[in-house]
């Protein structure tokens, strides 16, 4: 789920929840009413207990479970808005565009209002025959990296009226990641900034000044050992080659609010002390940073962090799973961004660097154990130290040229040096060409050969710091002999 943000009175507060995620059957089954629906308008206000909210009209399309009516209009009080002079941001949470299709999970709030099920669990946007859910990180019931599917739109709302209704249906609408087509990523590497690392919110990050912070906890966490875990995590962010420096304050019985901001205390709060989880939302852990004026450093503007809170949800969890936990909310309370969700306006290989192998990954794995990986390590140096040396690349063997047959696989490799991460990205063509990409992230590359005679292919190596281009290699398909008759 993209972090949630809170500003009140232009005191940006940003949030990031970590979920378990169940199968679309036990959503299926958990949700109140489920109807494809259409955005219409929005109105932000308050809710019950003061706090701003946006209440969602969409026209009901056609309804799959539940008592609503085709042509009705359904509302959806989400947390989030603008009145007045105070503002509430969350862009985890679910937002509706007018005229946008949804497949939409309901369920209610604490006080009896329609809300999306689950946060972000809960809603499809429909689109280009797909219904897709953003925003999703966590693990599934078994505590493994949960990887969010894609769906076929029709198949999936077949799925799903049939299962609704009690009848038997095959989960016959997954689809392919390769049988989506997708741009081709722009490979120019660039030096990333601290930006590039940190959550934000319309293109500014949230970091701390000084990040030389106490924090402190409150309540167990039952079947773990909560304490071990605050202080794991402290010591591993603090064990970067940064200005980190996060030191356990101990347990503070004063430590009581959890997302609500600016209480003094950054903390650590276990077995959701306040109810602020729902109990069948799937949301294990949140954590967040509450913002303050702006400020630049190096010719970048900031959001000034004032305070940090993580809270965990009231279950029980494996100790290498809370750890895990832990660590990953406590660099949500950095500003530390997924690892493998770029900034909003910015590109993955590009402007910032994306990986899945990192604590910070939107899919959690625990078998890390709260132990950092090579991107979060590299994150909390690049935005609160000197950055990481570069090596740039180098091409140790350039690609080899060959004859193939026609129609017939064949392979080419680079070999290159330089500091990891390398990026991989091949071209047809002239050295230096790249209207026609063929493949990228590997260092070899295998396609079928054509019909043409001759075909060059190079590729361009690069890293955080620099990139380079090999040799272009030629493919020499033979000419097919013709028999000649006597």
């Amino acid at each position: 789920m993209r972090p949630l943000l809170l500003i009140l009175l232009l005191s940006p507060t940003l949030h990031a929840a970590t979920y378990i995620v169940h199968s679309d059957a036990e959503l299926i089954q958990a949700a109140d009413a489920i109807v494809v629906a259409t955005g219409v308008t929005s109105v932000a206000g308050h809710d019950a207990r003061g706090a701003i909210v946006t209440r969602f009209t969409l026209r009901v399309e056609e309804v799959l479970k539940g008592d609503l009516a085709v042509g009705a209009n359904v509302i959806l009080s989400e947390a989030g808005g603008v009145v007045g002079n105070r503002s509430r941001m969350v862009p985890g949470a679910p937002r509706y565009e007018p005229g946008a299709r949804y497949l939409v999970f309901t369920s209610t709030n604490r006080d009896l209002e329609p809300v999306t099920f689950g946060m972000a669990l809960g809603q499809f946007h429909l689109r280009e025959g797909l219904a897709l859910r953003a925003g999703i990180h966590g693990f599934n019931t078994n505590f493994d990296p949960h990887v969010e599917p894609l769906r076929n739109e029709q198949r999936f709302a077949r799925y799903v009226r049939e299962l609704a209704a009690g009848r038997f249906a095959a989960a016959d609408y997954f689809v392919l990641r390769s049988e989506v087509a997708t741009e081709t990523a722009q490979v120019d590497a660039l030096a990333y900034s601290r930006y590039s690392y940190l959550l934000e919110e319309g293109a500014v990050g949230y970091r701390w000044r000084v990040p030389v912070l106490d924090w402190v906890r409150n309540g167990s966490q039952p079947g773990s050992d909560g304490a071990a875990a605050v202080v794991k995590g402290l010591a591993a962010w603090s064990a970067t080659d940064s200005d980190i420096d996060l030191r356990d304050g101990g347990v503070d019985p004063a430590a009581v609010t959890g997302m609500d901001p600016n209480d003094g205390r950054n903390a650590v709060l276990f077995n959701d002390p306040n109810d602020e989880i729902a109990d069948n939302s799937g949301i294990v852990g949140i954590g967040g940073v509450s913002g303050g004026e702006t400020y630049r450093l190096d010719g970048e503007l900031f959001y000034e962090v004032l305070e940090g809170d993580v809270v965990i949800s009231n279950r029980p969890f494996a100790q290498n799973c809370l750890d895990t936990i832990v660590a990953h909310e406590l660099g949500h309370a950095l500003g530390i961004r997924h690892s493998n969700q770029a900034p909003t306006g910015t590109t993955c290989g590009t402007t910032a660097q994306c990986t899945g192998e990192a604590i910070m990954n939107s899919s959690i794995s625990c078998s890390y154990a709260g132990n950092l990986k090579g991107w979060d390590v590299n994150a909390a140096e690049t935005v609160y130290g000197e950055g990481v040396d570069c090596v740039n690349p180098a091409i140790v063997r350039q690609p080899v040229s060959k004859n193939v047959a026609r129609h017939a696989l064949f392979k080419l490799d680079v070999e290159a040096s330089g500091t990891e991460p390398l990026r991989y990205a091949w071209f047809e063509g002239e050295r230096g060409v790249t209207t026609r990409p063929v493949g990228t992230g590997a260092r070899e590359l295998v396609v079928a050969a054509g019909r043409t005679a001759t075909t060059r292919f190079w590729v361009r190596v690069s890293n955080d710091c620099a990139s380079v281009d090999s040799d272009a290699a030629t493919v020499i398909i033979p000419m097919r002999r013709r028999s000649v008759r006597p």
